[in-house]
């Protein structure tokens, strides 16, 4: 299985979280997390709009150091589809959505990916899978599933929650 991370589950995993980039490198097969080249760009966006200065200068090499543990994909070709589909529907249905967010969800698709996101214009969309950064375990319910925990909220619950030893 494949997670995608979304901009906001990266903030959510540099948010006091002191062994992420660790644990998302040694996330073992058959699982794979990773982020997308729009989601990286973000990112560093929100780098680039802090004033100068020491918290900036922290943050960033917070943010660098996470994203140099995640491989990041690029727009796959087919992609291009699955974006002009979606913006299409969310246009009849006057539900304008983010031009990054189109291109993010078109990617998860054809990757076959979960999209681990808390962005609620994600959950409209057909056929593409979330789960959410902050979602736990204990309180999740696996949607058409009875009595299994979802693979992707055991593994970010592996990658959210702090060692205990």
């Amino acid at each position: 299985m494949i997670y995608l991370l979304d901009t906001n589950a990266l903030r959510d995993l540099l948010q006091g979280q002191a062994r992420v980039a660790a644990r998302v490198a040694t996330t073992t097969s058959p699982h794979r997390v990773i982020t997308s080249v729009i989601v990286r760009g973000e990112a560093l966006f929100g780098v680039e709009r802090m004033p100068v200065g020491q918290r900036r200068a922290a943050v960033e090499q917070s943010v660098r150091q996470l994203l140099a543990s995640l491989d990041a994909e690029s727009v796959p070709v087919d992609a291009a589809v699955r974006y002009a589909q979606t913006k299409r529907a969310r246009e009849q249905q006057g539900l304008p959505m983010d031009e990054n967010d189109l291109w993010i969800a078109a990617t998860a698709l054809v990757l076959g990916a979960v999209l681990v996101t808390r962005d609620g214009d994600f959950r409209n969309l057909p056929d593409l899978e979330t789960i959410s950064s902050r979602e736990s375990v204990q309180s999740a319910v696996p949607e058409q599933r009875t009595g299994e925990l979802h693979d992707g909220q055991i593994i970010l619950r592996l990658l959210l929650v702090a060692d205990q030893d």
